[in-house]
C-alpha cells in the first residue's frame, strides 16, 4: 500500500523528469501521484490541488492541451471553492488557465482572466510585487494577439521599467519583458524600434545566458522572423514566440 511519503517521492520524480525535458513521462508519474493523493488525502487537500496543477502543466508541456485545459479549469474551480478567490494559489491557477486559453486560441477568455488577475495582484500585493509584474507581462502578450497594440506597449514598457529598477537590466525576467516589449512595438507598427530592441535583447541573452539557452534561441528566432517580414508590403506578420511566466 502506497503511503503519503511514497506518493510525495513519486511527485518529486515527476518534477525531475519534467525539468529534464521528459514531460510525457512526468505526466504519467503525476497522474499516479494525483490518484494516490486523492485516495490518501481526499480531493480537497492542498497537496492534491498542487498535484492536479502539476499534472496539468505536464500535459501542457507534452503538447496534450486537450488534457491540460480541463485540469486547469478544475484546479481553478477547486482553488476558488476551497481556498477563496484571493488566495495566492487561486490567483496562480487563474493565470495558468489564462495562458493555456491563449495557447488554445481562446484569446477573449484569456484576456478576461488576466485582466482580473492583474487587478487582484495590484490590490493584494501592490504594483511592485514580482507576481504583479509577472501578471502585467502576461497580459501584455495577450493584448498583442487581441489586436490591441497600444495597450500592449503601455503595459510592456511599464514592466521593463519596473524590472530594470527592481532587479537590474540583465536579470533573466527583465530580458524576457524586453523581448515582449519588442514584439509589442512591432505589433504597433514601430518596426525600427522593435528590431533594435530585439538585437539588444539577443546580445544580452547571449552574454548572460549563453549561445544555446532556450531563451537565446527563441530571441534569435524572433529577430529573424521580424527581419524577414515586410508589413509595408502587406505580408503576413510572423508567428512570434511570446515569453510567459507562470506562477506555480
Amino acid at each position: 500500500m502506497i503511503d503519503e511519503d511514497v506518493a510525495a517521492l513519486l511527485g518529486l520524480l515527476a518534477r525531475y523528469d519534467r525539468e529534464a525535458g521528459r514531460p510525457a513521462l512526468a505526466a504519467e508519474e503525476y497522474a499516479r501521484t494525483l490518484a494516490d493523493f486523492e485516495r490518501l488525502l481526499g480531493p480537497d487537500h492542498p497537496a492534491t490541488l498542487i498535484s492536479q496543477s502539476n499534472l496539468a502543466e505536464a500535459y501542457q508541456a507534452a503538447g496534450r492541451l486537450d488534457h491540460a485545459l480541463p485540469l486547469f479549469e478544475r484546479t481553478l474551480a477547486d482553488s476558488e471553492r476551497i481556498l477563496g478567490p484571493d488566495h495566492p494559489a487561486t490567483l496562480g491557477s487563474r493565470s495558468n488557465l489564462a495562458t493555456n486559453y491563449q495557447a488554445a486560441g481562446r484569446t477573449a477568455e484569456a484576456l478576461r482572466l488576466l485582466e482580473r488577475t492583474l487587478a487582484d495582484f495590484e490590490r493584494l500585493l501592490g504594483p511592485d510585487h514580482s507576481d504583479t509584474v509577472t501578471s502585467r507581462n502576461n497580459l501584455a502578450t495577450v493584448y498583442i494577439d487581441a489586436g490591441r497594440p497600444d495597450e500592449a506597449v503601455a503595459l510592456a514598457e511599464r514592466t521593463v521599467h519596473d524590472l530594470e529598477r527592481i532587479f537590474g537590466p540583465d536579470y533573466p525576467d527583465t530580458l524576457t519583458s524586453r523581448s515582449n516589449l519588442a514584439q509589442a512595438y512591432f505589433s504597433a507598427g514601430r518596426l525600427d524600434v522593435a528590431i533594435t530592441l530585439h538585437k539588444q535583447t539577443l546580445a544580452a541573452r547571449e552574454r548572460v545566458l549563453g549561445l544555446y539557452h532556450p531563451d537565446t534561441l527563441s530571441s534569435r528566432e524572433n529577430l529573424a522572423l521580424i527581419l524577414r517580414s515586410s508589413p509595408s508590403q502587406g505580408e503576413r506578420r510572423p508567428r512570434w514566440k511570446p515569453s510567459w511566466w507562470r506562477k506555480r
